[in-house]
């Protein structure tokens, strides 16, 4: 089975939707037909097995920072929810505040210097297709997800976060609890 990584991007931080602290919702794949970097647009209904795979197994779908799955401190987030809608799929996550990677890649998210998201993935079921434009592209028609990251550069720019809940805009608050994670690391 191929597997590769498919990027997302188009960061509007600052949306409520009744987040918590430290919560996000994100589209780590479109609907759109716009052909990604590789060529790939993904059907609507590509991932519903895999959502309710997730769902009926009791884990969670781990976020991480830049695909890195060998280092458990990259493990920056999980999804909380997740589902398609008309414009594709959208995770509900939340940050680990209690890991200083997690808060890291949090504040760069909330500050939008960090706006792309990626996801690793097996093609169950894909098809080469002519889009309106006259351009083929593979659709990707089932995938099985693995993870979520947060990455500089994504090969999509269709999708990315929509929103992401902070504390009042108290940016010195997380750096205070950086910092005191840190210091209990290093005792």
């Amino acid at each position: 089975m191929l597997r590769k990584y498919t990027p997302a991007t188009g960061l509007k931080a600052g949306v409520d939707d009744g987040l918590t602290e430290g919560e996000f919702i994100a589209y780590p794949s479109t609907f759109t037909r716009t052909p990604d970097s590789y060529g790939d647009v993904v059907a609507k209904g590509a991932f519903l097995r895999t959502i309710a795979d997730w769902k009926a197994s009791g884990n969670v779908l781990p976020g991480l920072f830049g695909h890195r799955m060998d280092d458990p401190d990259y493990f920056v987030a999980s999804a909380t929810d997740m589902g398609e809608d008309d414009h594709g799929w959208w995770v509900r996550g939340r940050f680990d505040l209690d890991s200083p990677k997690g808060v890291q890649v949090y504040r760069l998210v909330k500050d939008r210097r960090l706006a792309q998201l990626s996801f690793a993935y097996d093609v169950q079921d894909k098809a080469t297709v002519t889009l309106a434009d006259g351009t083929s592209a593979t659709e990707l028609r089932r995938v099985n997800v693995y993870e979520f990251s947060f990455v500089p550069v994504g090969a999509n720019q269709d999708t990315g976060v929509v929103g992401v809940k902070h504390r009042g805009g108290r940016t010195s608050d997380l750096l205070q609890r950086l910092r005191l994670v840190e210091a209990r690391r290093h005792q």
